[in-house]
């Protein structure tokens, strides 16, 4: 584990700063995650702000910050340790953050980027830039992702700084966005079709689309305010837009959306079809990216569900402690599944499996490793307001049942949400007369 960081008070206008590192919370969690904090100013509308990111491991340079921005009194926090959307930030060598702002005296103290989060937000890269040692993070481009609050905080976002965003996923909120520029940007309205407020998120939509932007609504027909399977369409449409739009050279802007190539849906019929050779209005349906999109849009809006068909990845890297005469410590890695993440993992013993390792027991995790709660964070919706005691779900084992000179060789299988299984991970063989006093 990284040293703990000395914690600062630095007094610049209208900002107290406190960088520090996440709680101390066991060997090899900490790697590549970095957090800073600050108070507000005289002029800001918010209590006090948190930023953490993890960047993936071997990284050189960055290519984008992809921010999980959480809804009224929430934290975020926690999404450094989100394995799912790990996943899309390693692909793309993106950083990953998750924030926690703390409202003054009503939600619109922060979620409006005018009243100090975007100025605090600017702050944090900056000093994390530093941190991690990767001063690109000041200049990178940004995908958003924001729920409820957050979707009203990244949509303003969006209006401010369209020049540095690659795409926008606004789920149960948003705002009018109404400058030109923010018509160049990929934006994804999603919303719960039992929301009492549901009919709001239509009135954001036409404005842009109208003006030909690469907008779409994807309304959830399960779903009221919480965030429900929306990272099963989520993550794909950010995976797309960073295709379509990072440039391949370090100082390139973004490339543009080229429309002609797109699909177009009906959010009526739920039909879907190619741009090119449309004989109709395509401003009077949404925009899709592509072809593969379209089709995990269509499964989406009429179930709120994204089925998956290819398996994960085996896990890896098994290695072992001995704890005691009779106990061994096991632990591994592995890599989620970019279309559905992890569901839980099966270990195996001499052939037989031994346990289903299923981490948080929490509704909203659905009882099994890891997966998004009401506001598609990963940890137990309960703790949500003492997140930083809570301790991330590792990859680990303990085998309390040696016996005495006895061989034991281990294997691993992990399953994504789809249900379906990885090969085993290669095995290791640990013998109990190895074991010294």
């Amino acid at each position: 584990m990284k040293p703990m960081a000395i914690i600062l008070r630095v007094l610049i206008p209208g900002l107290l700063l406190f960088p520090r590192c996440a709680p101390d919370i066991g060997a090899g969690m900490m790697d590549n995650i970095f957090e800073f904090r600050l108070e507000p100013g005289p002029d800001d509308l918010f209590a006090s702000a948190a930023y953490r990111i993890w960047i993936p491991e071997g990284t050189e340079k960055l290519r984008g910050l992809i921010v999980h921005q959480h809804g009224c009194g929430r934290n975020g926090m926690l999404m450094a340790w989100d394995y799912h959307w790990r996943a899309l930030a390693r692909k793309w060598d993106c950083a990953l953050m998750g924030t926690h702002y703390k409202q003054m005296d009503s939600c619109a103290s922060w979620h409006n980027p005018l009243n100090g989060s975007d100025r605090a937000f600017h702050t944090a890269l900056n000093n994390l830039a530093e941190q991690s040692g990767h001063p690109e993070l000041r200049t990178i481009p940004w995908a958003l992702w924001g729920h409820s609050g957050g979707a009203f905080w990244v949509s303003r976002m969006l209006q401010l700084h369209p020049e540095r965003i690659i795409a926008v996923v606004a789920r149960s909120g948003g705002w009018h966005v109404t400058d030109p520029g923010s018509f160049s940007v990929p934006v994804l309205f999603n919303y719960g079709h039992k929301e009492p407020s549901r009919l709001n998120g239509l009135t954001y939509y036409p404005g842009g689309r109208e003006r030909n932007a690469p907008w779409l609504l994807a309304p959830d027909p399960v779903t009221g305010h919480e965030c429900g399977n929306s990272r099963l369409l989520t993550i794909p449409f950010f995976n797309v837009c960073f295709e379509m739009r990072l440039p391949a050279g370090e100082h390139e802007t973004l490339k543009k959306i080229r429309m002609e190539n797109s699909w177009l849906g009906d959010t009526g019929s739920f039909e879907i079809t190619e741009r090119e050779g449309f004989e109709g209005d395509p401003l009077a349906r949404v925009w899709l990216p592509d072809g593969d999109f379209a089709r995990i849009w269509q499964e989406y809006v009429q179930t709120g569900w994204v089925t998956d068909t290819t398996p994960p990845e085996a896990p890896y890297d098994l290695s072992y402690k001995f704890l005691g005469k009779s106990s061994v410590h096991i632990v591994w890695k592995a890599d989620a599944d970019l279309e559905s993440g992890i569901k839980q993992f099966y270990l195996f013993r001499n052939g037989q499996m031994i346990k289903k390792y299923a981490g948080i027991n929490d509704d909203y995790v659905k009882k099994n490793f890891q997966y998004g709660n009401y506001g598609d964070e990963p940890g137990p919706e309960a703790l949500y307001e003492n997140v930083d005691e809570w301790i991330p779900t590792k990859m680990e084992f303990v085998d309390y049942r040696l016996h005495p000179d006895s061989t034991y060789t281990y294997r691993i299988r992990m399953e994504n949400w789809s249900g379906l299984e990885s090969a085993f991970s290669e095995p290791i063989v640990i013998s109990s007369a190895q074991q010294t006093d």
